[in-house]
């Protein structure tokens, strides 16, 4: 007996996503003899879905005990972390092979190109993700995802809550198309509840083991739906990632407006060193950063256009993904009605709102400089849903993203190129908290994005995050017109950022 290789792995689970009723959870342990055969036989069958659900089932189960008496493995037991003295499972590409059934099939490769290590656990306790007010308004989803804006606007502005109800809810939908859509309303939906919000971030290259270069910068998003004034435009959102340090590059801004109507974003990209704003196509987005493979469409795992997508729910999936702490982050009121959730003492030269990275820690030893060394990764039930792109200008093919059923916000997301290659890998981490009235929302701690072909990662990591209920100077729909960058000057930053560490550090560019 072999175990299965991670193509044979991989290609078998393609095949059990296509029968979304399918409730048996398929191990990589059967007895290739039996198993795999019995799967590989039909691989052109069930693509073409000419086998029926029943015959598949029947297929697994037959071939559970092998004609040899070959045993499938036990579920694997993962400790569980709300127990103080329990430790947790470190799992690392030399173990791959017994524990990547815990891991969504994607992730697999990067265990194998990268030294990876994490640690895992479970959590019998962990608290639930929304207030009252939000599930109760969720017990009310709209009816249909071809809304106006004025509906948009009407549930937006109104009350706190998911577009198009639970998780359970979204399992009703028989459509896959309408149920990708829906989820990714509802994705929409959660970013847009916080209607006006500010983070500060610190942008890493790592390589090598060990980080090469940073940047600090803003990212700015306004929610003109969600916002409570008479005159918005009709514009899902509008961003601004702005740099500022270090010097050389200072005041470089790439600014976006997000049509509602669907159809190609409006894009700007400014530079202070000729002072001139330039329009640039909504593809454009996917371009990376200076000397990275990090894009603007990568902030919060996934900020892509949805009508320049096909989207389908591939199924369900309980895996492993980044999870930061069982409790809520206090948020702190501000003079303009604004909460603050800024970063906590952490002993780094670099500190963060919840994560350590293995360059500054060296906690797993021999392990890739890009791991974060603070996180815990927990099994989650998350939904799959494929994206092919209908814009004949994306840098991408086809991607897989993965999204978590009870926040509904994306963890991770596969880029392949048009060739078929897994060219990204795009795992993100969101944190807990909570403001004086009790309402709990989620906040974007970080997000990290590993390239394939380079073998070196992009981090986000943010520092603080400022969340306005309202309009606030500087975060009102018109300070993201394109005629501000007429005058010389740029607004500064609402919190400054602390300095890159002194001494010995990172090239700066």
């Amino acid at each position: 007996m072999r175990l299965l290789s991670a193509p044979e792995f991989v290609e078998l689970r393609r095949a059990c996503y296509i029968f979304k009723q399918m409730r048996v959870r398929v191990e990589p342990y059967f007895s290739f003899a039996s198993f795999y055969s019995c799967i590989a036989q039909r691989l052109r069958k069930v693509r073409k879905a000419e086998l029926s659900t029943s015959s598949l089932i029947k297929c697994v189960l037959l071939s559970a005990v092998s004609i040899t008496g070959t045993v499938v493995a036990q579920p694997l037991v993962l400790p569980d972390l709300s127990n103080a003295k329990a430790a947790p499972l470190q799992i690392s590409s030399t173990n791959i092979r017994q524990y990547g059934a815990l891991l969504v099939p994607e992730l697999y490769q990067l265990f194998q190109e990268a030294p990876v290590f994490i640690e895992a656990g479970s959590l019998s306790s962990v608290p639930p993700a929304w207030d009252q007010d939000w599930i109760r308004a969720s017990a009310s989803p709209l009816e249909s995802v071809s809304m106006d804006f004025v509906a948009l606007r009407a549930a937006l502005s109104s009350r706190r809550g998911f577009l198009f109800g639970t998780a359970e809810q979204i399992r009703r939908e028989s459509d896959p198309d309408v149920a990708a859509k829906k989820i990714l309303w509802n994705s929409y939906g959660v970013l847009a509840s916080q209607r006006a919000s500010e983070q500060q971030f610190q942008f890493f290259w790592v390589g090598s083991g060990k980080m090469y270069r940073v940047m600090s910068g803003r990212l700015a998003r306004v929610y003109p739906p969600a916002l409570v004034q008479k005159d918005v435009p009709t514009q899902l959102w509008r961003e601004s990632i702005r740099i500022l340090s270090p010097q050389p590059v200072r005041g470089f801004e790439w600014l976006t407006f997000r049509l509602f109507a669907g159809g190609e974003d409006a894009f700007w990209l400014y530079s202070p060193v000729i002072s001139k704003l330039r329009q640039l196509s909504g593809s454009n987005r996917g371009d990376p950063f200076f000397r990275s493979e990090f894009a603007p469409d990568d902030m919060f795992a996934w900020s892509g256009a949805w009508d320049l997508v096909s989207a389908k729910l591939g199924g369900q999936v309980t895996a492993l993904v980044p999870f930061s702490s069982t409790e809520y982050r206090e948020a702190v009121s501000q003079p303009n009605g604004c909460q603050l959730v800024s970063r906590g003492a952490s002993g780094s030269a670099v500190e963060h709102l919840s994560s350590n990275w293995n360059f500054e820690t060296g906690k797993f030893n021999g392990g890739a400089g890009w791991l974060p060394t603070a996180s815990i990764f927990t099994p989650r039930l998350l939904w799959r849903v494929d994206l092919s792109s209908r814009d004949p200008f994306a840098k991408s093919g086809r991607q897989v993203l993965y999204v978590d059923q009870e926040n509904m916000l994306p963890v991770y997301r596969f880029v392949y190129d048009k060739t078929g290659r897994l060219d990204k890998t795009i795992m993100a981490l969101y944190g807990s908290a909570a403001d004086s009235d009790k309402h709990r929302w989620l906040y974007n701690a970080w997000v990290l994005v590993y390239s394939h072909a380079r073998h070196e990662a992009y981090i986000v990591d943010s520092s603080r995050l400022l969340v306005c209920n309202a309009s606030v100077d500087g975060l009102r729909p018109e300070d993201f017109e394109p005629a501000r960058f007429s005058s010389p000057a740029i607004p500064s930053a609402k919190v400054a950022v602390s300095a890159t560490p002194s001494g010995e550090g990172p090239d700066e560019l």
